[in-house]
């Protein structure tokens, strides 16, 4: 998807100021943002889209809306499209299945820059602020 497709669900002007916010800030965006929309977004072509940390650790990037997965389908990833996972699913078996696995949920990464945030963090914060708003 291109930036000046006029289906977008989030304009131009807001990409680019939540590219801009720090790690700790577009954590907590995510956070807020997949409660809302009850789905999370990754990119996928026949398996689900890894990476990894300096040392080799597995990770799974998650972005908050298509639009910012769709940014990050590019070089040796441009083979994948974004496709979104649902909330429940998401906390109930992507997180524990990475965990089991030894892998790490890389939230809303910008380049090398993402949160540092642990598996059970991510999955505490979107139940709390489920709890908090949804009841």
């Amino acid at each position: 998807m291109r930036l000046g497709d006029e289906r977008m669900s989030v304009s131009v002007k807001q990409i680019e100021a939540i590219m801009k916010l720090t790690p700790a800030e577009r954590y907590d965006h995510f956070v807020k943002v997949v409660c809302d929309t009850q789905e999370v977004w990754s990119l996928y072509s026949d398996g689900w889209v890894m990476s990894q940390t300096d040392d080799g650790t597995p990770t799974f990037p998650v972005w908050p809306r298509k639009e910012y997965a769709a940014l990050n389908a590019v070089d040796h990833w441009a083979d994948f499209e974004p496709r979104s996972i649902e909330l429940s699913e998401f906390l109930d078996v992507v997180i524990p299945e990475l965990t089991e696995e030894g892998g790490l949920v890389s939230v809303f990464p910008v380049e090398e820059n993402v949160a540092d945030a642990t598996n059970d963090r991510v999955e505490q914060d979107i139940r709390d602020y489920l709890n908090e708003w949804y009841g």
